[in-house]
């Protein structure tokens, strides 16, 4: 079993890193701003981006980048390597999950090649964007749960393990936080004491680990800052006159007028941009309230969109390539919502889970930024409760009860 799979796993790392060495220098300006702040970190120890603010772009990946700086020279090629191998890593643990919950071999070799080889996220996974990383940390996350299938004694160490994964992955994408409220509804079987219980062991993980952060911020920038200032900024490229559902910062240059600029200029901190652009978000909302509301909807909607939108360069996209993401996106939707079906009454903690995160994502987004790039970190997700629904779950060994739970984490 562990030759079978991990040849597998052997194949899909080496197409990630293939397809990285093809890529050549970065595609997309974010790209070289994560680049840039992890070089200065494996040089300088600075957390700085040239003339520009920083502390705009969430820490986790340029973390990363900066650690893999200090072993090696630091190169675009290696930043798409790392990100590539981590997307893999993601795809094994997926893999490992569908084993713990099935122990079948054929749902693990389903999970690996779905997700391994599907091409948008194929493609995601070899840029340096963090989604990599959000879709790894998701998937310690899922691979915790599958772990717990057979465990007959929950305690207050897995609330706060689960609250550390959702915080490291907010770490590169602040919108993980997301999953919240999926992860509460998954363990809403072991009854609504233990969920409160679960949700303040949740909260206490993720002030663990975003916590150093927050410090670093008050003492350097001076300012409350958990995450990143990009907030303000895509709330504003979100809402705007020349907003629509599936814009993205590619406006930024004509969607500023001039006093806003006048106003960026004179800003003395990242926290104090992010206060213009969401003020002047707010001041547009205010005037276009309906517009605003329909914007919403719109943008709402189009988290689900089968295509990605302009997730690649304009010089690559063909139709070709169009209707490739079309299919394979139906497809994930297709094999989720089979799955979900038949898992209703056997295991109905998955199906709720996963329809309570697609829609808190899809609402979380639709206030900033909805784009088809930020579903894919979902969407191996959303294969393996297809594959769990389609193969079956194994009954676990004993259930919790209710009574137990809570004593458990009493006695914690």
């Amino acid at each position: 079993m562990i030759k079978y799979k991990s040849a597998i796993l052997a194949v899909v790392a080496t197409a990630r890193l293939w397809i990285a060495g093809q890529q050549g220098d970065f595609h997309f300006e974010d790209e070289g701003l994560y680049f840039n702040i992890g070089r200065n970190l494996a040089l300088e120890n600075r957390y700085a981006l040239n003339n520009e603010f920083a502390i705009r772009q969430a820490p986790g990946l340029p973390f990363a980048l900066g650690l893999l700086g200090k072993m090696t020279r630091l190169t675009p090629l290696k930043a798409r390597d790392l990100n590539g191998l981590v997307s893999a890593t993601a795809v094994a643990f997926y893999g490992w999950a569908a084993w713990l919950m099935t122990r079948r071999r054929a749902a693990v070799a389903t999970v690996l090649l779905l997700t391994g080889f599907h091409p948008a996220f194929l493609y995601m996974s070899v840029t340096n964007y963090p989604q990599a990383f959000q879709a790894f940390w998701l998937a310690c996350l899922v691979l915790v749960w599958a772990v717990r299938h057979d465990r007959t004694e929950l305690s207050a160490g897995w609330g706060v393990g689960d609250g550390a994964l959702i915080g490291l992955g907010a770490l590169f994408v602040p919108t993980q936080i997301f999953v919240i409220p999926a992860a509460a509804i998954f363990h809403l079987r072991q009854g609504w004491r233990w969920m409160s219980t679960y949700l303040v062991l949740l909260g206490a993980g993720l002030l663990l680990v975003v916590g150093p952060w927050i410090v670093r911020n008050l003492v350097v920038e001076k300012q409350f800052i958990p995450f990143s200032t990009a907030g303000g900024e895509q709330f504003y490229w979100g809402f705007n006159d020349q907003a629509g559902p599936n814009t993205g910062i590619s406006i930024a240059k004509i969607a500023v007028p001039e006093e806003m600029k006048r106003e960026l200029w004179h800003a003395g901190s990242g926290k104090a941009a992010e206060q213009v652009f969401a003020d002047h978000a707010k001041v547009w909302i205010r005037a276009h309230p309906a517009r605003a509301a329909g914007l919403w909807m719109l943008k709402f909607a189009n988290f689900f969109r089968l295509d990605n939108g302009n997730m690649v360069m304009e010089s690559e996209r063909s139709a070709g390539r169009e209707w490739v993401a079309r299919v394979t996106s139906l497809g994930v939707f297709g094999v989720a919502l089979l799955g979900c079906w038949r898992l209703r009454r056997r295991a109905p903690e998955w199906p709720v889970a996963t329809g309570v995160l697609l829609l808190a994502l899809a609402a979380g987004h639709a206030f900033f930024i909805s784009r088809y790039r930020y579903r894919l970190p979902f969407e191996p997700f959303l294969v393996l409760v297809g594959v769990l629904g389609w193969f079956g779950i194994r009954p676990p060994a004993a259930s919790v009860s209710l009574n137990t739970a809570a004593e458990t984490v009493h006695d914690d």
